[in-house]
């Protein structure tokens, strides 16, 4: 089932399906509803092809940037910050809607957009999740996550 929450004008979290629909259910993805003109993506090699998730399974105005990334603790989501943090800036320079998701749109996808709070507007860890899970309370980082704002933060503020 499509789920997504928009964090910010222009910013959404969503899972896997708000992007290219359920195909069991029939149910179409919320690109076009929510006028989504760049999509980020955070999955494994396996939910990419699980999920049916590739470039020719999405509309042709789409924007698609392809990371990557595990949902473990162990995995150096850290590496994808600075990135994803100016996708997501020069989309809102530019009026464009952005949707960062992961596979449920819970750990993955909020990590980035926690780390882009932190980023831009210098906030600690825990005030960037508060935001964030204000608006898309299913939220929860896993633990080596959390660890990964942790040490952005502590690195900005030095």
């Amino acid at each position: 089932m499509p789920s997504f929450d928009e964090i910010d004008d222009g910013i959404f979290i969503g899972n896997a399906y708000s992007v290219v629909g359920n195909p069991h259910t029939k149910e179409s993805g919320i690109l076009e509803i929510a006028d989504i003109q760049i999509v980020i993506s955070a999955l494994t090699e396996e939910e990419y092809k699980y999920y049916k998730i590739k470039k020719i399974n999405l509309p042709n105005n789409i924007q698609w940037y392809r990371f990557i990334i595990d949902d473990d603790p162990n995995e150096n989501i850290s590496a994808y910050f600075f990135r994803v943090h100016k996708i997501i800036k020069e989309a809102i320079s530019d009026n464009k809607n952005v949707m960062i998701h992961c596979g449920a749109g819970i750990s993955r996808s909020s990590t980035l957009v926690i780390a882009y709070y932190i980023i831009e507007n210098g906030w600690s860890v825990k005030k960037a999740i508060d935001y964030v899970s204000y608006y898309r309370p299913c939220i929860l980082p896993n633990d080596g996550f959390i660890k990964a704002l942790e040490n952005l933060e502590h690195r900005l503020q030095n």
